[in-house]
């Protein structure tokens, strides 16, 4: 999983670059996701990749073009982005997997009030002026 989360680590890094958001997302999927094998992802983004690399290989190439090349070379910078945000949540739920959030409710009014935080108004000591 590691090497996973290294492509997506190096695809957001180049997402992040100063180059426009289609030569971004170019070299974000050629130099860091095109080589990751399907099988071998996180169930919860699996399909959404595979989806992905259909919709990024859809344009015909010319002459020795990469199919990705081609198609993203018809996009808009607005659809690149997209395509950008959309690696950005996956790189989210592959991080997720390894490590899942777990939240605590607490319920604030049945937590017992410390009287040394509080002054006597019910403002913490540290918000009141002296």
């Amino acid at each position: 999983m590691s090497a996973i989360k290294n492509s997506f680590h190096e695809a957001l890094v180049i997402l992040t670059s100063h180059e426009n958001a289609k030569t971004r997302l170019t070299k974000a999927w050629v130099d860091t996701l095109e080589h990751l094998a399907s099988d071998e992802l996180p169930d919860s983004i699996r399909d959404q990749f595979n989806r992905m690399r259909k919709r990024l290989t859809a344009r015909r190439p010319v002459n020795n073009e990469n199919p990705i090349v081609a198609t993203i070379r018809k996009m808009s910078p607005a659809e690149a982005a997209r395509f950008g945000c959309e690696i950005v949540n996956m790189y989210a739920d592959v991080m997720a997997a390894d490590h899942p959030v777990h939240l605590r409710i607490v319920d604030v009014a049945a937590e017992p009030q410390s009287e040394k935080a509080e002054g006597k108004d019910g403002v913490p000591d540290f918000l009141s002026r002296h």
